[in-house]
Order: C-alpha cells, then sequence, then structure tokens
C-alpha cells in the first residue's frame, strides 16, 4: 500500500511539473479586447471566372473589341468582438487595378500602370445617412471605412466592380493581378486585428 501512494505521488508530482512548464512556456497571442475582432474574410468572382483560382479573373473573350464591359467580385466578412466597433476602427483594403493594357510601344511589352475603375457601394466621403465610404490611399489602393458603429458580431457584404474595360485594350492571355483584400479592425484599447482574403 505505501509503495502505491508513492508510486501515485509521484505520477501526480510529475504531472504537476508538466502542468506549469506548459502554461509558462505556452505562447499566448494578444488580440484586441482579449477576443479576435475578425472571424472571417473571403473573396469571390461574381463574374466568370475561367481558371478557378480565386485570387485572380482569367476573362474569355465574350465581347466585341469596341465594348466596354464589366467584372464585379464581392467582400464578404465576418466581424465579432466583445464590443461594438466604432466610427473608423473598420478598415478595408482593395487594390486600385488588378488589370494591365496592351501598350503601344513596339517590343508589345505591357504597361505597368493599372487599367480599369475600381468602384464600391459606397461614396468617396463621409455624407448624412452614410454608414461606410471609401478612400484613395495614394499608393495604388483604396481603402473602405466605417462611418457608424457597428455591432459587436456583423456579416458585411460589398459588392465591386470594375468599370470601363475593352478587349482590345487587355493584354491576351494574361490573368489579372492577384486581388488581395485586407481588413483591420481596430479595437477601443488601439489593439488591432487583421486578416486577408
Amino acid at each position: 500500500m505505501t509503495r502505491m501512494r508513492r508510486v501515485l505521488a509521484m505520477a501526480l508530482a510529475v504531472m504537476l511539473v508538466f502542468l506549469m512548464f506548459d502554461n509558462i512556456f505556452m505562447p499566448r497571442v494578444a488580440h484586441a479586447g482579449g477576443a479576435i475582432q475578425i472571424r472571417d474574410a473571403k473573396l469571390k468572382w461574381v463574374t466568370t471566372d475561367y481558371d478557378g483560382i480565386p485570387e485572380r479573373l482569367l476573362l474569355k473573350k465574350e465581347y466585341d473589341n469596341g465594348d466596354t464591359f464589366s467584372v464585379q467580385y464581392q467582400m464578404d466578412i465576418v466581424l465579432t468582438g466583445a464590443e461594438a466597433h466604432e466610427p473608423g476602427s473598420i478598415r478595408i483594403t482593395a487594390p486600385k487595378q488588378i488589370f494591365h493594357q496592351r501598350s503601344s510601344r513596339p517590343d508589345g511589352s505591357v504597361q505597368t500602370e493599372g487599367y480599369g475603375n475600381m468602384t464600391f457601394p459606397v461614396p468617396s466621403t463621409p455624407t448624412d445617412g452614410s454608414s461606410w465610404h471609401w478612400e484613395d490611399t495614394g499608393d495604388g489602393r483604396y481603402v473602405i471605412v466605417n462611418d457608424v458603429t457597428i455591432d459587436a458580431a456583423a456579416s458585411l457584404m460589398f459588392p465591386c466592380t470594375i468599370t470601363g474595360l475593352q478587349p482590345n485594350r487587355l493584354v491576351d492571355m494574361l490573368p489579372s493581378d492577384p486581388l488581395k483584400v485586407t481588413v483591420e479592425v481596430t479595437a477601443k484599447d488601439g489593439m488591432k486585428d487583421t486578416m486577408d482574403t
């Protein structure tokens, strides 16, 4: 009986030591308000994508060369957290352009500047009655910012359209640049949570 007590006491002591070390060395991740603010951020093409890679768009020629057409994608974002998201605390960043146009240069090289106009269903400046607005960051990106308080748990959906495209101005057999959207939420205590699509 005494021997069994010693073995049991030893086993408990070893378990206690492992638990102490596990708590001491366990990595900790700091999130705003002690909780994750962004549960999910996804992007999907509404326009038919012919290569199935969600980060870029491959189009088949369905238009006459002089026709202007648009393509559309959608951002789906799920927020969470313990507190409501104050105005200006949610920032959704997207590239200004993802397509390139043909060059008129004799060597046929691709122009580096983008082509097409990214449009969002929100105004470009805060206005009465608007919940969101977009801003030009000046570095080739747009950012959508909340103008009103958003509930702690919220599902957001933004359809975005790229307008002003013409088949005869796009580079043949070149998919778009990667389309990556970044969502950033800042809590009242200044802690940030960020997620890319």
